[in-house]
């Protein structure tokens, strides 16, 4: 992952902003399956601050020490159950964190990670005890600007930062080793703005 690129775009861009659709989906149809959510790959901590203000005890982790030190100023007095810590999701002791029964979320993250890692963060998440669903929300190989910048794998691509596209039918099968399938589904409107309406794959998976 690409810690300085990061660096600087939190330094510049700071602490929260309103939540991503998918925070307000999963906190509506799946907020009361465990009693915390960590938010892996949390940049400027917008679904953490969400889903801490709705009473779900939230850890946010990213591997930008920026983002974290902002979003760790930025915690008003107001919520309790929130809290930033600074690491590399993929291979993060989440058994440090104490947590009896808690869920993964994952939005817009697994794509910024290679392959290599992401198998560390599936083989992570399969041997992890407390843990009760993941969340995840990622570009998927048939999104819009699969294609933009230089190629430097397969699904791979540089622009100003590594992006990697997923294909849906191999990220279903890798899931479905160690998870039963609650929801799966790729589509456009997930996560629209005026300006992109990128194809998104949107999982919901219940540790087996």
């Amino acid at each position: 992952m690409e810690k300085n690129y990061w660096d600087g775009f939190y330094d510049k861009y700071g602490a929260p902003i309103k939540p991503s659709d998918f925070a307000l989906y999963v906190e509506k149809e799946y907020g009361n399956l465990s009693n915390s959510i960590v938010d892996v790959g949390c940049g400027n901590g917008r679904d953490s601050f969400y889903f801490a203000s709705k009473g779900i005890n939230c850890v946010g982790i990213d591997q930008s020490d920026k983002a974290v030190e902002i979003n760790k100023t930025s915690i008003p007095s107001s919520i309790n159950g929130l809290d930033f810590l600074h690491g590399d999701f993929p291979s993060f002791d989440y058994s440090k964190l104490n947590l009896d029964k808690f869920s993964i979320y994952s939005r817009f993250t697994l794509h910024s990670i290679n392959y290599d890692e992401e198998k560390v963060f599936f083989d992570n998440l399969t041997n992890l005890g407390g843990l009760s669903h993941v969340f995840i929300e990622v570009r998927s190989i048939n999104d819009s600007i699969y294609g933009d910048g230089k190629k430097v794998g397969e699904h791979e691509f540089i622009t100003s930062h590594y992006r990697r596209f997923i294909d849906p039918d191999i990220l279903y099968e890798k899931l479905s080793k160690s998870f039963e399938i609650k929801y799966f589904n790729e589509s456009l409107g997930y996560s629209k703005t005026d300006d992109d309406d990128p194809c998104l794959i949107r999982v919901i998976a219940k540790k087996i």
